[in-house]
């Protein structure tokens, strides 16, 4: 019996026109205020300390409870953008951030800083990150890859911009006047939900699905290979958010003032966001490998991290950090990718939002972990030998699945080629023109009766593609973009 999978009607929007490319910026807009500021974290974090006289290990909470937050509720702001759409999901997003960041411009002690900031900024990162992507892939087919790839930047363009714009904002007016600014610029970019489309564009079948439930799928947890991407979640996650707190006050441990410390933040943005589209053009090239190429870069960030300790001047520390960031972005992209290879279509969602839980509780520990080593040693040799370590041990885990008999995701033929593969998940089922509706809808399903991943395009009875970009499957895929499945009547 076939089932579907009610995905997005993309066809009553505009495609690729001005107007497409105006939502497109406000979207990178959104996410380069919101998860930028969150990796320029670090920037504050010796002034915090200052601030509330508190050590690296309570002050390094702040920047832990906000990104386990982000990663732990991505699953459920993936439920969020399938029950109530992008529009009310980036609004909703902006001002959670924004009231995040009045909250804590008022706080009076770092306890109610984790409270008041943390949580409330994090929910809303999350929020956006989720639907930001989605949002843009309504209102291109052609320039898709190209929109995406614009749109998705903008947390790398964020983390560049912030450390050396937030420095001199608290420099000029201290951090809580600096918070509360740019809380105001957060709270104006809500208006990008007024510019969407309403949810008037989906079918009333996925509407009415959206609104009952959503699942997930454990059965990827019977697949080695996804247990090694899940234990190297943990692992990547634990280690490499490590610099990104304690690197401006590992600068001014070692001397480097902080005018010149912050422009590290510019090298981190500008060249994590390289990596990642690095990642997405080597990963299509036929004889790479994504699960080598990601077991690479896993142990390039750990080396990187590592090389920190011998590294006492600005110029050493820059060309660590430049060679850090660049793996980071490669790390990042080609974990997704290598995860979408390696599972069902239908588990692919699930899996995505059990390695974001997963992230999450890892990232929870790692800053505060090393904060305490650090205040216990008086500096960061043993706090980045940890982090450092833990990454290069961890690129060695898929050396585990030669132990076991990984059983090919194509029952089939393999399909080594990420193109390939996402091209057959995709259908697009088009009403006859000759029906009685005049103005055919156009639904994206997933087609049980073929194959567990087998999918073909139809479109008046002809066979169609309708590809997805590679490079930047991971911006478009929500942990629970899938809702249930809707029996079809024959």
């Amino acid at each position: 019996m076939n089932q579907v999978y009610c995905i997005r009607n993309i066809s009553s929007f505009e495609q690729d026109s001005v107007w497409s490319w105006f939502i497109c910026f406000c979207c990178s807009i959104c996410l380069m205020m919101s998860v930028g500021f969150n990796y320029a974290l670090g920037v504050l974090f010796p002034v915090l300390m200052e601030s509330f006289n508190e050590s690296r290990e309570r002050t390094a909470w702040v920047s832990s409870i906000t990104m386990a937050v982000f990663l732990i509720f991505g699953p459920i702001m993936g439920a969020f953008v399938n029950r109530f759409g992008c529009r009310i999901t980036i609004t909703v997003g902006c001002l959670a951030c924004a009231t995040g960041l009045v909250l804590g411009s008022l706080a009076p002690n770092i306890v109610v800083l984790y409270l008041a900031f943390s949580v409330p900024f994090g929910i809303g990162m999350s929020s956006l990150y989720i639907s930001s992507p989605v949002a843009v892939s309504q209102y291109f087919s052609k320039r898709r890859a190209l929109a995406l790839a614009t749109a998705t930047s903008g947390p790398g363009l964020g983390t560049m911009i912030y450390g050396p714009t937030l420095q001199a904002l608290v420099d000029a007016f201290d951090w809580r006047n600096a918070m509360r600014m740019l809380a105001g610029f957060l709270a104006v970019a809500s208006f990008t939900g007024c510019f969407l489309k309403s949810n008037s564009s989906l079918t009333s079948q996925c509407q009415d699905m959206n609104a009952k439930k959503f699942s997930l799928n454990f059965s990827a947890c019977k697949n080695p290979r996804f247990l090694m991407l899940l234990a190297m979640a943990a692992v990547s996650n634990f280690g490499r958010i490590v610099p990104y707190v304690h690197l401006i006050k590992h600068c001014d441990d070692l001397g480097i003032p902080p005018g010149k410390s912050t422009t590290l933040f510019l090298l981190i943005g500008l060249f994590a966001s390289t990596g990642r589209l690095m990642a997405g053009f080597l990963c299509d090239i036929r004889f790479i490998n994504s699960r080598f190429l990601y077991q690479a870069a896993v142990f390039t960030v750990g080396a990187s991290t590592l090389l920190l300790i011998p590294a006492k001047t600005f110029a050493s520390v820059a060309v660590v950090i430049v060679l850090f960031s660049l793996a980071d972005g490669l790390m990042i992209s080609t974990f997704i990718i290598d995860l979408f290879k390696s599972m069902k279509e239908s588990q692919r969602a699930s899996c995505l939002g059990f390695t974001m839980f997963m992230g999450g509780v890892f990232v929870f520990f790692a800053p505060p972990l090393s904060g305490l080593i650090a205040d216990k040693y008086g500096n960061y040799t043993l706090a980045f030998l940890m982090s450092g370590g833990v990454l290069v041990i961890g690129s060695l885990f898929p050396f585990f699945l030669l132990c076991s008999k990984q059983k090919n995701v194509e029952e089939n033929e393999g399909v080594e080629h990420l193109e390939e593969l996402m091209d057959r998940d995709q259908v697009l089922i088009e009403k006859n023109s000759e029906s009685d509706n005049p103005s055919p809808t156009n639904v994206w399903v997933m087609q049980d009766s073929v194959s567990s991943s087998e999918v073909v395009a139809r479109s008046n009875n002809k066979l169609a593609t309708a590809k997805r970009p590679v490079s930047f499957m991971w911006a478009m895929e929500s942990p629970f973009n899938l809702p249930p499945p809707l029996r079809t009547s024959n």
